[in-house]
């Protein structure tokens, strides 16, 4: 299994913050926020259980 490292865990909050602002909580996705990060949606599940 490949270990999770905290600078990428750290780069996924810091993307989603910015969605978030940019675009609200509720219009933003896990698509869109894996898209933005160059990442699967199945990976960012590794690091988060869901989007809250």
């Amino acid at each position: 299994m490949q270990t999770l490292k905290k600078d990428i865990r750290e780069n996924i909050v810091n993307t989603a913050i910015r969605l978030f602002y940019k675009y609200g909580f509720e219009k933003t996705s896990t698509r869109q926020i894996a898209g933005e990060l160059n990442m699967s949606v199945s990976n960012l599940y590794k690091y988060f259980k869901n989007k809250k």
